[in-house]
């Protein structure tokens, strides 16, 4: 049961009596409720706790083949009723729907690794020493700014077609920036402490290493010239979500502007990229047993050996196009309100096939080429596909070995192109996510390496 203060379920029912009455065809009745503790870092020191809940109900009606959603906070019974009568108001400007019905009962998906009990249970005390366990290990560096959160998310969904359904998950975030000879930003989230900590260590020897070579290494003068180019997962996620996560959404199928619209069956990258989405993989970020609608999660191919097969859809993009949703109905994945916000069909774990080589031997069998570990907002149009990416970290490889480092230059190119033009994928995987808030839009990514990526140093004008 989601909250003490008041019998949710009871009065869920009683709300879709009361919509009866009120004419309404079909009611969904979504209540969240996500509980966060953060512990804050400033220059090196814990500054402060903060505990935070936030609980809320959202509504969707079908009133005369059409459909409306209002959504609000919840203290009594009463709150429903104005959320009912506000989202039945609003559908008389909503979208018409034909022959759509929300979720009906189905079996739910057994999910592994999503919850962590010591997480929901962690206290003050707890949370500041995990947090201090950390800074020590990067005492000999400054840290302007960090945040360590750990989150509770549970949701309940009930409808008029008789589904009754709920989910509860955890998830910690860690992030900050390590500043010394170069700004180095650490973000992993994980769904328990066991993982987190693993991906911490590993972070946190990734950015003393980066720092490190950025002191003792040459800078690199950099020429415009097309180069072979190993990006790090972190990099690739945010280029494979702002891409794809877009234009292989069912609603980009609907609208009709998706660069992949007719072309299902066609081959649109290399043969080495199989592209999964899945959300119902172990310990994903994005991982739930049910989507937001009520429907089970399951796990799609996207693209194969290159081949374009599906796109994902939740219930209304779906409907419209005569599909069965993927599962994908997701709400407001950025935000700790769930449920302000109608689903929309949103990646949940984005899997890059990875490889048979691990990551040192690609880059030991590079000659003359690049290597890209953070870039400043590396996101590429969904629609173009085309970028343009200041690189923070990143070295030139000569002859199988770092060189030099890269400053002030960009990477320039398209990415729909640049997937064509893949020269090896590594072994090696990572868990990471688009943003520091929410969750979903995450992927299992690996390292990739690129024929032709264009490099050019950074024009910088005076004022």
């Amino acid at each position: 049961m989601i909250g003490k203060e008041i019998d949710k379920e009871n009065i869920a029912k009683s709300i879709i009596k009361y919509s009866e009455e009120l004419g309404v065809k079909e009611i969904e009745i979504f209540m969240s409720e996500t509980k966060t503790k953060a512990c804050f870092i400033e220059n090196n020191r814990i500054t402060n706790f903060l505990e935070n809940i936030s609980e809320g109900v959202g509504i969707r009606v079908i009133v005369n083949d059409k459909i409306g959603f209002s959504y609000g906070n919840l203290i009594k019974e009463e709150d429903y009723k104005k959320i009912l009568r506000r989202a039945i108001v609003s559908s008389k400007f909503g979208s018409l729907v034909d022959n759509f019905n929300f979720a009906k009962i189905s079996k739910k998906n057994i999910v592994k690794d999503i919850y962590d009990e010591e997480i929901e249970n962690s206290d003050e005390k707890f949370l500041i020493e995990f947090c201090g366990d950390f800074l020590k290990r990067l005492r000999n560096e400054r840290i302007s700014f960090g945040r360590t959160r750990f989150s509770t998310i549970e949701y309940s969904i009930v409808n008029s077609n008789g589904l009754k359904a709920s989910e509860k998950s955890t998830f910690v975030t860690f992030y900050s920036n390590v500043l010394n000879s170069v700004e180095y930003e650490i973000l992993e989230k994980g769904r328990r402490i066991e993982d987190i900590k693993k991906m911490l260590d590993s972070s946190f020897e990734n950015a003393l290493n980066h720092i490190e070579n950025y002191k003792e290494m040459k800078n690199a003068k950099i020429k415009k010239k097309n180069v072979e180019a190993i990006l790090s997962p972190s990099v690739l996620t945010e280029l494979f979500i702002s891409t794809f996560g877009y234009s292989l959404s069912g609603n980009s199928f609907v609208i009709g502007n998706s660069p992949f619209l007719k072309r299902i069956g066609e081959k649109i990258a290399s043969e080495k990229i199989t592209m999964i989405d899945d959300g119902t993989l172990p310990k994903g970020l994005g991982s739930f047993s049910i989507d937001h609608e009520g429907i089970p999660t399951r796990k799609k191919i996207l693209i194969k050996n290159g081949v374009l097969k599906n796109f994902f859809f939740d219930l209304m993009t779906a409907n419209i196009v005569k599909k069965k949703s993927t599962g994908n109905g997701l709400r407001n994945v950025f935000s700790e309100e769930l449920y302000s916000s109608p689903p929309n069909p949103t990646i949940t774990n984005l899997i890059i096939k990875n490889g048979k080589k691990y990551i040192n031997d690609i880059i030991s069998e590079t000659k003359d080429g690049i290597f890209i570990d953070k870039v400043s907002w590396p996101r590429a149009s969904p629609f173009s596909g085309s970028f343009s990416l200041e690189i923070r970290i990143g070295y030139t490889i000569k002859d199988g070995c770092f060189n030099e480092t890269i400053k002030d230059a960009i990477l320039v190119g398209n990415f729909y192109e640049l997937i064509k033009n893949v020269e090896e994928i590594s072994k090696e995987n990572e868990y990471k996510s688009v943003s520091p808030s929410g969750f979903g839009e995450c992927a299992l990514m690996p390292y990739i390496k690129f024929k032709n990526i264009m490099i050019m140093p950074k024009r910088i004008k005076s004022f």
